[in-house]
């Protein structure tokens, strides 16, 4: 599958939120989809500072259940807990 964001994407929203859970979280999973790993690991070490009970299947719930499916993307979860596995996020 395809990286949430292309690499320019990414580069050009890094760092406009930077205290937001969500873009943390987005953050932490465009770095793993993209096999930036150290980056991914980091922006995931700064997530759990923020969350430390947070897991790969609350953002699965998150956005599949409390937002409801917001990003009419198919596969868009997927992808989302793929790069937050690959940033090393516990399951």
């Amino acid at each position: 599958m395809a990286p949430l964001l292309s690499k320019h994407e990414y580069n050009k929203a890094h760092g406009a939120m930077p205290g937001c859970l969500a873009a943390l979280r987005c953050k932490a999973a465009s770095l793993g989809s993209l096999e930036r790993t150290e980056e991914a690991q980091e922006a995931a070490r700064e997530l759990r500072a923020a969350t430390h009970w947070l897991a790969v299947t609350h953002a699965r719930a998150h956005i599949e259940i409390r937002i409801n499916n917001v990003f009419k993307t198919l596969g868009f979860a997927d992808v989302m807990c793929r790069g937050l596995c690959i940033a090393g996020l516990p399951d």
